[in-house]
């Protein structure tokens, strides 16, 4: 054949009778995923992650169909391990991350472990305020009319544990002829809370 898919004819052959045409096709056969999540979320906020396979060339795989696995950086992440069915350009909200941090998802075609993809970095901060604990400052002792010694430190955490900075947390002295610093008294302070460890 020659360059243009015709075959060569003989000396003296009818060139017309022994032309043919060659036609090639090409299947974009999926070699990985594309995972993309969010930018931040919350600790407990569901995860939407779009998921696309894409061919070598970074093409949509259309015909690809799969199983995958989800993992992520966070051990805690409730969706580690799980597993759901997508077609080639899917969003998909598999569960939610625990601990704050930046964190990555991995997806992999269960039947075909080496289609898979990384997600990007994902900046997962603290939920809601759930519980305060006490850190530093119980159980001072001091002459009367005198301030003491040690500031009152505390840690503010979600319903997961994690440390939760930057939250206003007032004092207030609820007995006797107790007071607060005439400098901190209404307003928090830095010097009277500290919220991480």
């Amino acid at each position: 054949l020659d360059q243009l898919g015709e075959e060569l004819a003989p000396p003296g052959v009818d060139h017309g009778l022994l032309q043919r045409t060659v036609t090639v096709s090409y299947e974009n056969v999926a070699a990985r995923l594309d995972v993309t999540g969010p930018a931040n979320i919350a600790a407990g906020g569901a995860v939407s992650l779009r998921i696309r396979a894409l061919d070598a060339q970074g093409a949509l795989a259309s015909a690809w169909r799969g199983t995958v696995r989800f993992d992520s950086t966070d051990a805690q992440a409730t969706f580690n391990g799980l597993t759901a069915t997508i077609g080639p350009d899917s969003v998909t909200t598999p569960g939610s991350f625990r601990v704050a941090g930046t964190h990555r998802v991995d997806a992999v075609d269960v039947a075909r472990p080496a289609i898979q993809g990384l997600s990007n970095a994902i900046v997962v901060r603290a939920g809601a305020p759930s519980a305060i604990r006490r850190v530093f400052g119980d159980f001072q002792s001091g002459d009367a009319g005198t301030w003491l010694p040690d500031p009152l430190r505390v840690h503010l955490e979600d319903v997961f544990g994690n440390a939760i900075p930057g939250e206003v947390v007032t004092f207030e002295a609820l007995t006797g002829d107790s007071a607060l610093s005439a400098a901190f008294q209404g307003a928090p302070s830095a010097i009277l809370v500290r919220t991480s460890d």
